[in-house]
């Protein structure tokens, strides 16, 4: 089976997913990157300054995190938020200085404050305080779950994701030469649906829980695979990814067309395909069905081959981009129909394999939850593209199983 490392012949830099968690070691007083937030117009309205007192920015809960919220104020032009904002930058030193004195912080606890200039020049500020630097603790971990623990305090964070802001590149206290991903939360039900399951080729598992002092569950650890997801890679060969509006098949309105160049050979791709169908369908064996298959969560592993990741079934976690038609809302309040089955499964198989064969990491779907009229190259094999159809059929009941796919796609790929 052809692999990534037959392939690497892309001389392009590649972007990074990852930001640095800076600074290192303890300071008195740390500033990070600002969170900046955007309203629905597309335009920047909202800053977050992350302030840690007293701790290590690369380890949890270590200090006292103090997170400042502010909009842009209309009614004060000229004010220390609307500058931070215009600029994206945090905000000024004695602003920073300013709320500290006035705000209270304790080790191992998050103050998060709200911040306005008002008329008179003043600032009003409002807080809250609560225990640890995030709200994502979890549950007491229990007995009958089959895995290695690791206290946060040996977690040591080395990078922050930049789109999964509970999700870090890490290393473990005593091990600086192995990268982990940590992925911060309250994990305990897909801990334990995870540890279920039997040993697979096909699947990223957690290799570690991750708990406090108190025995409750922080997040887990996971084999780090530099590629990443085959979204993100394709996306971070090129400059400035194109979007794409894919129409509804019933219009008049053609797929658009794809002319950003080819990055792999179609054979690469295929292997690709095989190991995906092949993920799916060991899950379905199991009667195990997801609801969320999409190229985001198929990484491509140090060996060349692609395993899944967040494979978790959870009937409220879908994608729209790559949904089948019968999650489209409806009755009086919109609900979904979010039933799992392997016909919804299958639908993501074909849209998941359309993005990884024509390598499409930015899309969207206009109208959603219809069967979408999907652009192809002249060189992708008229077979492949008559079997993502099927998988795309917008009656549940047409669509093949995932051991069909199978089955067609080992008549074609050795």
């Amino acid at each position: 089976m052809a692999s990534l490392s037959s392939s690497m012949t892309i001389s392009k830099p590649q972007r990074s997913q990852w930001s640095l968690r800076e600074p290192k070691g303890f300071r008195s007083i740390s500033v990070a990157q600002p969170t900046i937030g955007i309203n629905h117009k597309g335009k920047i309205n909202q800053g977050i300054t992350h302030i840690l007192v007293d701790g290590d920015a690369t380890v949890f809960d270590t200090g006292a995190a103090v997170h400042v919220s502010y909009f842009l104020n209309d009614d004060v032009v000229d004010c220390v938020e609307n500058r931070a904002i215009e600029a994206e930058h945090c905000l000024d030193w004695n602003t920073t200085l300013k709320i500290l004195t006035q705000v209270e912080t304790r080790t191992g606890w998050t103050t998060n404050v709200t911040l306005k200039t008002l008329s008179d020049g003043s600032l009003e500020l409002k807080s809250t305080i609560h225990k640890h630097h995030h709200d994502s603790v979890g549950r007491p971990m229990t007995d009958d779950l089959n895995i290695q623990r690791i206290p946060i305090s040996d977690v040591r964070v080395l990078y922050a994701h930049e789109c999964a802001w509970d999700v870090f590149k890490v290393k473990l206290r005593g091990d600086y030469f192995k990268e982990l991903i940590f992925k911060r939360g309250d994990l305990l039900d897909e801990l334990r649906f995870f540890s279920s399951l039997p040993e697979s080729t096909h699947l990223i598992r957690p290799t570690h829980a991750v708990v406090d002092e108190s025995g409750c569950l922080r997040g887990m650890l996971l084999d780090h695979h530099p590629k990443g997801d085959l979204s993100f890679m394709y996306s971070s060969y090129r400059p400035t990814p194109n979007w794409l509006t894919i129409p509804s098949s019933e219009g008049d309105v053609p797929p658009p067309a794809l002319t950003e160049e080819v990055l792999f050979p179609v054979e690469v791709k295929l292997a690709w395909a095989r190991d995906i169908v092949d993920a799916l369908e060991w899950l379905h064996e199991r009667s195990i069905f997801w609801g969320d298959l999409t190229s985001q969560n198929v990484v491509l592993c140090d060996d060349g081959r692609c395993r899944l990741i967040d494979y978790f079934p959870n009937p409220g976690a879908w994608s729209p981009t790559f949904s089948p038609p019968e999650l489209a809302p409806s009755g009086l309040g919109l609900e979904h129909d979010l039933a799992l089955t392997p016909a919804r499964d299958v639908f993501n198989l074909g849209m998941t394999l359309w993005s990884v064969m024509e390598e499409i990491s930015t899309f969207k779907r206009q109208p959603q939850y219809v069967r979408p009229a999907l652009p192809w190259r002249e060189t992708t094999p008229g077979w492949f593209v008559d079997l993502v159809h099927s998988c795309i059929a917008t009656d549940p009941a047409e669509r093949p199983s995932a051991s069909s796919v199978r089955e067609v796609l080992l008549s074609h790929v050795a």
